[in-house]
């Protein structure tokens, strides 16, 4: 009975103690990870402020909490790779490229507020991963320390490195979509986005909600800004009619005619709330069927695609080189 007893209590005593010496071990490599983050001196800092206090922290510190807000949980650690070396890439072009005297402290400092990539608090990145927390965190580490210094450059220098979240199929080149040739960013395959459960989004309104849906809104304020925009509004075009006017050949809205007004792609979106300006307009017995494909601009990296480049056992420089044509990853 004794020896049944101290089984039973072995027993329970295992039950508690494996997840909390699991856990143990999971936050003291995390904290390892943060460690070897915070020694790293690449010479290259963003000046953060924390409760009216201003301090200088290492881009690869920053690195890790503006990765963190960015990925998703079930990325692997290719694809987080890919994403350590865009976004460092991203920061190191703002460096270069900020207007001069911003920062007031040369191209090796900048304000955090000058940059696109926001970093996330430790409370909203727990929030986030919930229980997973410790152990994502020492994946995000990794991710950056193994890459460190990465950047991608094109004829020496830092690229833009653009990216969205699902292609329209193909991602498209910056001479289609904004009519200015930039040799590493072109298109290139994308199929894998089609089978994302984000490739394309419907909705059906009837004329009257559309109308609605613009006259609440001071979309005008960034309506097409051309010299002819006010002739183009004024012009001929059917008050009774709903239709795209002109469009990129991949199918991306540049005009649309919203019952007699000549409204561009981007202004539509952002009034009807669709995440790409790649629109398709049909007339139904229900109303208008608006079907916006893609997420984003397509343009660049696509991170849906990205990722299952990395879960088929592609190296995070390849997928890189794919979405970006003809670039470097240099130190």
């Amino acid at each position: 009975m004794g020896d049944k007893l101290v089984i039973i209590i072995l027993g329970v005593f295992l039950v508690f103690a494996i997840p909390y010496v699991t856990t143990s071990i999971i936050q003291g490599r995390n904290m390892t990870k943060q460690q070897s983050i915070k020694s790293v001196k690449s010479g290259m800092n963003v000046c953060i402020s924390e409760a009216g206090e201003y301090e200088l922290i290492d881009v690869e510190e920053y690195l890790v909490y503006a990765l963190a807000g960015k990925a998703e949980s079930d990325w692997n650690d290719e694809m987080l790779k890919v994403m350590a070396v865009v976004l460092r890439t991203s920061i190191y072009y703002e460096m270069e490229n900020h207007p001069e005297g911003s920062s007031g402290n040369g191209s090796n400092i900048i304000n955090e507020d000058e940059l696109f990539e926001i970093r996330y608090g430790e409370n909203e990145l727990k929030k986030k991963y919930e229980d997973k927390y410790n152990a994502f965190m020492t994946r995000i580490c990794d991710a950056v320390l193994q890459t460190k210094g990465q950047a991608i450059t094109y004829n020496s220098s830092y690229i833009m490195p653009v990216y969205h979240n699902v292609s329209v199929g193909q991602t498209v080149s910056a001479k289609e979509l904004y009519g200015v040739d930039i040799p590493y960013l072109q298109s290139v395959d994308s199929k894998a986005d089609i089978d994302s459960d984000n490739f394309s989004e419907t909705i059906i309104y009837n004329g009257s909600r559309i109308k609605k849906e613009f006259s609440d809104n001071d979309y005008m304020d960034i309506c097409l800004d051309t010299d002819n925009a006010d002739e183009k509004n004024e012009s001929a075009y059917s008050e009774d009619e709903f239709e795209i006017i002109k469009a990129t050949k991949s199918g991306f809205a540049e005009e649309i005619n919203v019952f007699g007004r000549v409204v561009d792609g981007r202004t539509f979106a952002n009034v009807m709330n669709l995440k790409s300006t790649n629109i398709h307009i049909d007339e139904t017995k229900e109303g208008y069927k608006i079907i916006a494909i893609g997420q984003g601009s397509s343009i660049g990296l696509s991170l849906y695609g990205a990722e299952v480049l990395s879960k088929n056992g592609m190296d995070y420089k390849d997928i890189i080189k794919y979405y970006y044509t003809g670039v470097e990853i240099e130190n």
